[in-house]
């Protein structure tokens, strides 16, 4: 035996490393990007308490409730509801993975980086994605766009992000969703970037499949990713004639998990991330409590204040249509005055604040301010159009 467990501790070629053996410290930082977003006092307190077994029955009664808050947001009565562990990427994979077989047709709305996103992740799983786009990086797709798109590729499935936090752009779900129910063609929503903050009524708008992450509006730690599938989603995945090709967000397995109607009892997937479920239940707890009307409102008052804001600075808004504006992530179109990330830089520098500059197709074109969860206020807007105005000014930018 004392051959086999080693002779001493000298034996260890690798020694611990020294900061590993001092307590963490973080910094307190004002999260103005595109997420994730500061957490609300119920949400991190909730991260302090104690671990239960993932099937405890006290563990089981947060997952029911966590269930039942995800129909309130998602506004849909959908049996196949529950959240799997995983950012927005596995939100996307989910949907994906469960509705996609191989040679599956899958009309993509590409306003961004996440409709790029989903068309990579449609090839991994064997699916042909055509892109369906406004030709117009900044504004979202119309109605004839997407009614050709879907004669011509006649479509099983499209994907589209109702918030493209790359672009700022927000695509008109119920128009899109009763396009696509003319040609019966699921659709698939991404509200990564803008659930809570806009209307996402899934059941009105026969909506087929919604997938989330926790980290934005929800104002929760990132990690947790909520989907839900509507009867027809869930005929079309009981009809596959190959297996899902991943066995954890495989929905009959979750679906045992949550012990939900035709899948029971409750049984065994995985090991449920139970601290980020605590907080998850929190941070719906706090919509439930303001209403999510209400959230919605708030998101959408402190949005256009900010726009009224960075007009005073003589900022221009990337995307022009107001109607096309997602209130949780605006874009505002970089100066050619300043270096943007020397801006950026500035922020965070001098006043721990982040705001975001471009990703994919608006890399270097502007800048991105969340506002987000607890940060969507008036008091935060003004917070943050003041220090960017004195980094502007420091910065020496000819505009002002």
């Amino acid at each position: 035996m004392a051959d086999q467990m080693g002779d001493s501790a000298d034996s260890l070629l690798i020694e611990a490393p020294s900061k590993l053996k001092l307590p963490l410290k973080v910094p307190q930082k004002t999260l103005c990007g595109p997420g994730p977003t500061n957490m609300h006092t119920r949400v991190r307190d909730a991260l302090k308490l104690p671990l239960l077994g993932h099937m405890h029955k006290e563990f089981t009664e947060i997952m029911d409730e966590i269930q039942s808050g995800i129909r309130y947001i998602f506004q849909t009565q959908n049996q196949m509801t529950f959240a799997v562990s995983g950012t927005g990427h596995a939100g996307m994979e989910c949907c994906l993975v469960n509705l996609l077989e191989p040679q599956d047709s899958v009309c993509v709305v590409n306003s961004g980086i996440w409709g790029e996103r989903c068309a990579d992740m449609v090839k991994r799983l064997q699916g042909v994605p055509h892109f369906i786009s406004s030709g117009e990086l900044g504004r979202g797709v119309s109605s004839d766009v997407v009614e050709k798109a879907l004669i011509q590729w006649s479509p099983k499935v499209m994907y589209v992000a109702q918030g493209e936090s790359s672009t700022g752009v927000m695509e008109d779900i119920k128009m899109i969703a009763a396009v696509a129910d003319k040609y019966s063609c699921l659709v698939i929503v991404d509200t990564v970037a803008s659930l809570g903050a806009v209307p996402l009524n899934m059941d009105e708008w026969k909506v087929d499949c919604v997938f989330t992450g926790s980290q934005k509006v929800l104002g929760s730690p990132p990690g947790t990713s909520l989907v839900s599938f509507s009867d027809k989603a869930v005929a079309k995945y009981k009809h596959r004639t190959t297996p899902v090709t991943s066995y954890l967000f495989d929905i009959a397995n979750n679906a045992k998990y949550w012990n939900i109607e035709g899948y029971r009892p409750r049984g065994y997937h995985y090991t449920g991330a139970i601290s980020s479920f605590y907080a998850l239940r929190e941070a719906i707890g706090v919509i439930c409590e303001e209403g999510l009307l209400e959230t919605q409102k708030r998101h959408q008052d402190a949005a256009l204040y900010l726009h009224e804001k960075l007009r005073e600075l003589n900022l221009e808004l990337f995307v022009c249509e107001k109607s096309f504006r997602l209130p949780t992530v605006t874009t505002i179109r970089c100066p050619s005055a300043v270096n943007p990330v020397a801006v950026t830089n500035y922020l965070m520098d001098n006043f721990k604040l982040e705001i975001s500059g471009g990703l994919g197709p608006t890399k270097g074109l502007v800048w991105r301010i969340g506002l987000m969860g607890p940060n969507a206020t008036r008091d935060k807007v003004d917070f943050i159009v003041g220090c960017l105005s004195e980094a502007l000014k420091a910065l020496k930018t000819s505009h002002l």
